[in-house]
């Protein structure tokens, strides 16, 4: 029979249980129940022909209402379904669950769950059912063009059972609905015609519209929830196939027709940069700092810099700190394998758009071989769990660091009895053959080499000693001037001082 149909829609209250332990990088999900809302017609007035609720628990109607959308209850093993229209052999509307089977209308039945979802990965919601049962419509016709689906989705952001906060959104599912004509050359059906799908009479089409992406924020964390369509002719509980995903599908008359819905939660797109710098390289506190910092628009999630040390550069200790609305603290682990150093920050990084103190610095200590003319040349990398627009900055530039030939520490001179005694400090002699100590009788006045022999150093250490050279024997009660020379292996010398001392006269007999 050519019989026209009254198709209505309702929204679907849809429940997930998402689990956030800290800093979240997988959900538990699970416990989803669709309950179906007031159904409204094309003139956007409530109420379709013959419609009403039903909840279905194993092909038994355990619920029943004719006016009430309330009736439907949230089991995880049960379908609450939406019918309407007069079905054939009816002539009159349902009044009970008799004859609520034959009605045509939409079921959801969600997963039970609960299931790991882990970031960016698509999950499945549930089976979506157009029971598309031929139905008489009113006179005036009422059929439908649109119907939102309102899905609320509790989250629990500390693992305790308890729903911290909630996010809501509508996708809006449009159907056109066809005459039930047979498909012939000369009348074919509007969807797929000549196809198998119109055997029993023009097959309808149903559409889904995203809304904007709804987010939540747990743990100071803001997610995004992307409704990715639904998969049909498939068995929903395999893998999701991305090129079977659609926002419609055609839907055989005189036939049940599933439909599976994917979601997933997306991680926040965040701009994240790593710098490197050495120093301390000329003293005995060598060591590399690597800053993280994100340029936004959405919190970094899982940062980890991986810095491989250069040959000749062995690992020590490490601090790192996260700086955020202006307060440093200590947070964050590294860890050490071989020459690869590899630091997690264990929180989430605020971009400097929000926040511009935040930050993220580790302070890798090591130490370095004693050899000559060292310089070791390396690089950091960043890598977060978060969507980075901008993966040029996710490596350091190189960093050069050259420790120098001699860093000294203080040099002094102090008068003695017709002498002078000369001290003085190094803090590192990676390339450093020996000093030589110059003495005059002015600041301006012609220097003298004192020593005979060059006073050998440290060659090639990153660590230096303490000196000392008396010069003697001196005039008493006489100003004199020093300047310490080192000498590289190069030939290059660097002048330090002016220092300067009085020498003493010999104390009277008595």
């Amino acid at each position: 029979m050519n019989t026209r149909r009254i198709l209505r829609i309702v929204g679907a209250m849809v429940a997930l249980s998402l689990v956030v332990v800290g800093v979240a990088y997988a959900f538990g999900v699970g416990n989803v129940d669709g309950v179906w809302e007031y159904v409204e017609d094309s003139g956007a007035d409530e109420g379709a022909y013959c419609d009403g609720w039903a909840t279905v628990a194993g092909g038994t109607v355990t619920a029943f209402s004719s006016s009430d959308p309330a009736i439907q209850t949230g089991s995880n093993t049960d379908e609450n379904q939406v019918r309407y229209g007069r079905p054939e052999g009816l002539s009159n509307c349902p009044s009970g669950s008799y004859g609520f089977g034959r009605q045509s209308g939409f079921g959801f039945d969600g997963i039970n769950g609960p299931i790991s979802v882990g970031m960016d990965a698509p999950f499945y919601l549930g089976s979506f059912t157009h029971y598309n049962n031929p139905v008489y419509q009113s006179s005036p016709a009422n059929p439908l063009a649109w119907v939102d689906l309102a899905v609320t989705v509790p989250v629990d952001c500390d693992d305790n059972g308890t729903a911290d906060t909630t996010f809501l959104f509508y996708p809006r599912f449009g159907l056109d609905e066809t005459p039930n004509n047979d498909d012939t050359p000369t009348n074919p059906c509007p969807y797929l015609p000549g196809d198998p799908v119109n055997d029993n009479g023009c097959a309808d089409k149903v559409t889904i519209v995203q809304p904007p992406n709804p987010t939540f924020t747990c743990s100071g964390v803001q997610y995004t929830v992307n409704i990715l369509g639904f998969t049909t002719n498939a068995d929903c509980a395999t893998v999701y196939d991305a090129s079977a995903a659609k926002t419609e599908f055609v839907t055989k008359e005189q036939a049940t027709n599933n439909a599976c819905l994917w979601a997933n939660i997306a991680a926040p797109t965040a701009d994240a940069r790593v710098l490197k710098d050495c120093n301390g390289f000329a003293t005995q506190d060598p060591h590399y700092v690597v800053t993280v910092d994100n340029l936004g628009p959405g919190v970094a999630l899982g940062a980890q810099i991986v810095d491989v040390l250069p040959n000749g550069v062995t690992y020590a200790s490490y601090t790192s700190q996260r700086t955020v609305g202006g307060v440093t603290s200590n947070q964050g682990t590294c860890t050490v394998s071989g020459q690869t150093v590899t630091c997690n920050l264990n929180a989430v990084l605020p971009a400097t758009t929000t926040d511009d103190t935040a930050k993220w610095v580790v302070d890798i200590n090591v130490d370095y071989a004693q050899v000559t003319n060292p310089s070791f040349e390396n690089q950091a990398t960043l890598t977060t769990t978060s969507v980075d627009p901008v993966t040029a900055n996710n490596t350091s530039p190189w960093v050069t660091c050259t420790p120098t030939e001699v860093e000294l520490g203080p040099f002094t001179a102090t008068g003695a009895v017709r002498s002078v005694v000369l001290h003085w400090e190094t803090y590192s002699e990676t390339d450093n053959l020996g000093f030589n100590i110059y003495r005059a009788p002015s600041l301006k006045g012609k220097k003298t080499k004192v020593n005979k022999e060059i006073i050998p150093g440290l060659l090639g250490s990153p660590t230096g000693r303490t000196y000392e050279y008396t010069d003697e024997p001196l005039a008493p009660n006489k100003t004199f001037f020093y300047w310490l020379e080192d000498l590289d292996s190069n030939g290059q010398t660097v002048l330090h001082g002016p220092v300067q001392a009085t020498t003493l006269k010999n104390p009277k007999k008595k």
